[in-house]
């Protein structure tokens, strides 16, 4: 019953989704997860808007469960944890839990607009749209993990005020930058500089327009030349950032002292 809520939260924002100026019912699986996937947005300071109208689903996930975690630790953690024999494992516990919530969050937008697309078309998947958003459930899910695993831990080392303003800025500071390297990225070959901070900038990496996937010669103009990010890379690269946080969370959470008072007032 805990994740009802958020597969009735994923099912609204896809709602949102679909109603947002597009008209799914002309598109397919594949052009659907193009565009909840940012592809056709140029890295211009123009698009900016458009790519931050897109990106607000993430958002949304991040607000919502941004104190999954450090909700425990809040002025009864004294009761909470003296039942926790085992902090680490219960702390990695939580992380699993949390990445169920995101896994079904991301799940929930696709299914919702796919749903709409069979009822038109009558038709389901062929094995390249099954690949696609096999990739887009996965890299997605692992995102909104690594950010909202990363608010859960600044909020537990200061308040969740601080978690989610600190994460966010460095995100948004991320999007600003990325969306101001579309001149640089017009010559070919890219610089190795320029392809270094798209495969170590999380945002980028859902940018599935510079990534290397099979695709239908109508739809290339879509994507970068020149950049062709393995979608292999992206979920390594996730995972070691997760891997990471949970190292930090873990040594965080074993070493916190229970919190008396409220730090949110």
């Amino acid at each position: 019953m805990k994740f009802v809520k958020t597969i009735i939260i994923g099912i609204i924002v896809g709602i949102m989704v679909l109603i947002s100026g597009i008209n799914v019912t002309k598109m397919n699986v594949y052009q659907y997860i193009l565009y909840i996937s940012f592809t056709g947005i140029g890295m211009y300071k123009e698009y900016i808007g458009e790519f931050f109208y897109r990106y607000m689903p993430l958002l949304i996930f991040n607000i919502i469960y941004g104190i999954y975690i450090y909700r425990h630790f809040c002025c009864a953690s004294v009761y909470f944890f003296s039942r926790k024999n085992n902090r680490i494992q219960w702390f990695v516990k939580e992380i699993m839990d949390l990445y169920i919530h995101a896994l079904l969050y991301i799940l929930m937008i696709c299914m919702t607009g796919m749903m709409v697309i069979f009822i038109d078309d009558k038709c389901f998947m062929d094995y390249d749209e099954l690949i696609i958003l096999l990739y887009y459930v996965i890299i997605y899910s692992l995102y909104l993990l690594v950010t909202t695993l990363a608010i859960n831990i600044v909020a537990i080392v200061f308040n969740s005020t601080i978690g989610f303003i600190s994460v966010q800025s460095v995100v948004f500071f991320m999007i600003a930058y990325m969306m101001n390297m579309g001149k640089k990225l017009e010559v070919i070959p890219v610089r190795k500089r320029y392809l270094l901070f798209l495969k170590v900038n999380p945002v980028s990496n859902l940018l599935f327009q510079i990534h290397k996937i099979k695709v239908e010669d109508r739809y290339k103009f879509l994507f970068q030349e020149g950049i062709d990010i393995e979608m292999r890379y992206s979920i390594m690269y996730f995972l070691a950032l997760v891997a990471i946080l949970i190292i930090i969370g873990s040594i965080v959470v074993h070493k916190k002292e229970f919190i008396i008072n409220d730090r949110e007032d």
